[in-house]
């Protein structure tokens, strides 16, 4: 059974009704034959006569008047108004299918309340149901075979590996798995049952793999798989036939090991051997096994695809014996085993010691030396063998040698001397090597400039370069320097030490300053120069230039707005502004919020306003300068009065015309600090004057005049002064707040 509703729809507040669309379903073959009921349901008592519509599939089961009466005046109901609205389908696979339930036209008549409405109700809502459908069977899987492959055939050795691929029943039933399977051993035309009665090897729910045991088979048989999933009701389709299987024959073994016999009289000797081959077509890899001395054998080789092996003996006592034994090995199996001949290692010469030259530098001829070898045969050393870096320069008979020193070979190259001494059988001794070696002489690097990464400078320029040291010994450094890319002039050819202090104060503000270094070893043999980044003395900046307030001028505002001009730092260097003012100093980085641009640093010309801190009455001195990280510019002053206003609220809401003049007054104090005329008022407010509102509109003009002065100073100032004048009609009466407002205008501009 299934069911599906609506949301409520409002009917007269507070009601609502909800429609409510139940089913069920009876399926025979590929036919589902499907009952529908209609419930209504409201919050509260409902009871009337209405059309109840519904459609399911495109039919339409009408709309027949039904009467319903259910709920009380606090309490839900419901009643069932369409049963038996039966529909049949016939389809396979899924079906998905329209239902709309529906209340046409439903005029509300609420009968606890004993009022009706005029208002027509049509609740309806269409949705999307799925029915169900007949059994379907689980997909087909696909099958594989596990095993390792050698060109297009498996090769199982121990089992025979198979898996089905996971697949999912359509009606979500339990799938079964099973695999069959069947052989055909060497020499028969016939395949034969492997696994039950039946040829099944896996029947199964909770797995799609099978390992089976094959060893009871002769190798070579060939074996054939395939498979299918069922649910219990049906199966699907049968998997493709895997057939390529068979199980591994034994490879080949190697024929023989060479040489086949050995007196070695080296460190090492190598033994070799064919590739084997391998009945089934595979690629068989070495398994070799070694024996000293008749002990236990122990793997030298696993899994390799050599045809050749080396040991190395040199750790082994003379006299001792080698044997090998070789079995090929196909992934799955070794072959058996080959054996080698008995090898046995010879005796070696002492190695040669004390030899010479094993450190500092040479050129040219060198006297290479060593002490003598002796045989413990007793039959004599017949020669010696002298490496340079492990490569052969050279034979001796006696215990010196003179090697000439390439001149290719590049300066510093680190040269070891090594010596082999042979006796008369030919066995070679142990290398003997030099305690340490020895280096080509070099001519000197020129050094690498060190400090200082500043490019401006007072009065003192410290210099440091990278040590430098020429063939185990140190060197001297010659030091020069040039103005504005002039003469060069020697500063000392004597240092020893990588740094000097260069003093400039003798040298022009804003020149140009460059310097070169060299060195020159204790063989006479000097380094190319180095160059140092160009310095410059530094320049002296500008001093701002102050613009606003006027000097000596009078403001009413204690935080008054500072308007200056910083200059372009002269050698590009970044300048921080400092102002002095009340007692205190501020600067463009720690109060930047007290500067309308704030960079912190400037290098270019920048207009600016600062806004003190309260100041009190009185005389006031405005201090700023710059600073280029090296020195102070001048300082600009500015010295103004601050008169804080003594315009008081109006009492009474009545202005006097000594207020009013009062008023007319400061403003032009305000505008004369900041470089304005006194604006031309239009006529004197005596006592008993009419107050025309273009009076007001006077003193406004006449403030907006040094707002503009201000915010045109520095248009980027995100703190721009700005004014929203109280609003009044012209020519009628002028209000306290109007007064009031430009008051306090006078007091903080």
């Amino acid at each position: 059974m299934g069911q599906v509703q609506s949301g409520f729809f409002p009917l007269r507040y507070p009601n609502a009704v909800r429609l409510i669309v139940t089913w069920t379903e009876h399926l025979s073959g590929n036919t589902n034959t499907v009952n529908f009921s209609m419930t209504v349901y409201s919050k509260y008592r409902i009871s009337g006569t209405w059309k109840c519509k519904f459609v399911a599939d495109g039919t339409d089961f009408g709309s027949p008047r039904i009467r319903i009466s259910h709920g009380g005046k606090t309490t839900p109901g419901s009643t069932v108004v369409r049963t038996n609205m039966i529909k049949t389908f016939t389809y396979s696979g899924s079906k998905s299918i329209s239902i709309t339930a529906a209340m046409p036209d439903m005029s509300y008549y609420d009968v606890d309340e004993g009022s009706s409405t005029s208002q027509i109700y049509k609740p309806s809502f269409t949705t999307t149901i799925a029915l169900k459908n007949n059994n379907s069977a689980p997909p087909t899987p696909s099958i594989s075979c596990t095993n390792s492959k050698v060109g297009s055939n498996h090769l199982a050795e121990g089992t025979l590996d198979v898996t089905l691929s996971s697949v999912r029943d359509p009606d979500n039933d339990t799938v079964r798995y099973v695999i069959y399977g069947e052989r055909k051993e060497p020499g028969k035309s016939y395949w034969e049952k492997i696994g039950d009665g039946n040829s099944c090897l896996l029947w199964s729910t909770t797995s799609r793999s099978v390992s089976h045991k094959i060893t009871q088979y002769p190798r070579g048989t060939q074996f054939r798989v395939w498979g299918h999933a069922e649910d219990g009701k049906t199966r699907s389709g049968t998997t493709s036939t895997i057939s390529n299987i068979w199980r591994n024959k034994i490879p080949n073994p190697v024929n023989e090991i060479l040489p086949k016999e050995g007196y070695f009289n080296t460190d090492s000797f190598t033994i070799n051997w064919d590739r084997p081959s391998d009945p089934d077509g595979n690629v068989p890899t070495i398994n070799l096994w070694l024996s000293k001395d008749g002990e236990d054998y122990i793997k030298v080789l696993n899994n390799s695809s050599a045809t050749s092996y080396t040991q190395n003996i040199a750790n082994d006592a003379e006299g001792t014996q080698y044997k090998f034994k070789i079995y090929s090995y196909d992934g799955l199996v070794e072959s058996i085993a080959t054996t080698s001949p008995t090898y046995v290692k010879n005796t070696k010469p002492t190695k040669p010691t004390q030899i010479f030259p094993n450190e500092g530098f040479a050129l040219g001829s060198t006297l290479i030396s060593w002490n003598k070898s002796t045989d413990p045969e007793g039959r004599g050393i017949d020669h010696y063998i002298v490496y340079i870096n492990d490569i052969k320069v050279g034979t001796s008979k006696t215990t010196n040698y003179t090697w000439i020193m390439p001149d290719s070979d590049p300066s510093e190259k680190e040269y070891t001397v090594s010596i082999e001494a042979v006796d008369v059988d030919g066995k070679s001794s142990d290398r003997g090597y030099a305690t340490g070696s020895f280096k080509k002489a070099k001519p000197p690097a020129a050094p690498a400039w060190i400090k200082p990464e500043d490019t401006y400078f007072e009065n003192n320029i410290p210099l440091t370069w990278e040590n430098i040291s020429s063939n185990g010994v140190s060197v001297t450094y010659e030091l020069s320097y040039r103005i504005n890319s002039g003469q060069w002039t020697v500063l000392t050819n004597t240092l020893r030490a990588p740094q000097y202090t260069h003093s400039i104060t003798g040298i022009t503000r804003g020149n140009s300053i460059e310097y070169r270094i060299k060195c020159s070893n204790t063989f006479g043999q000097s380094s190319p120069y180095a160059y140092s980044k160009v310095y410059c003395r530094n320049r002296i900046p500008l001093a701002p230039t102050i613009s606003y307030p006027i000097q000596n001028s009078k403001v009413h505002d204690s935080t008054p707005r500072i308007a200056f001009t910083i200059h372009r730092e002269l050698d590009s260097q970044k300048q921080t502004i400092y102002v002095k003012c009340g007692g205190k100093t501020y600067n463009s980085i720690a109060n930047a919020n007290m500067f309308s641009k704030k960079a912190g640093s400037y290098s270019t010309e920048e207009k600016i306003i600062f806004t003190c801190n309260e100041l009190s009455n009185g005389s006031q001195t405005i201090v700023i300068y710059v600073n280029d990280g090296l020195i102070n510019s001048p300082e600009a002053s500015r010295t103004f009065t601050v008169e804080k206003s003594n315009l008081n609220a109006l009492k009474n809401d009545r202005i006097t015309s000594e207020l009013f003049n009062a008023m007319r007054t400061q403003i032009n104090t305000i505008r004369k600090a900041y470089g304005l005329k006194d604006y031309a008022y239009d006529t004197k407010i005596t006592v008993g004057a009419l107050i025309r509102f273009k009076y007001i509109e006077e003193m406004r003009s006449a403030i907006l005049d040094v707002r503009n002065v201000i915010n045109n100073y520095d248009t980027s100032n995100p703190d721009k002064l700005n004014t929203i004048w109280e609003s009044s009609a012209k020519d009628k009466l002028i209000n306290a707040s109007i007064i009031q407002q430009i008051i306090e205008i006078i007091k903080n501009t």
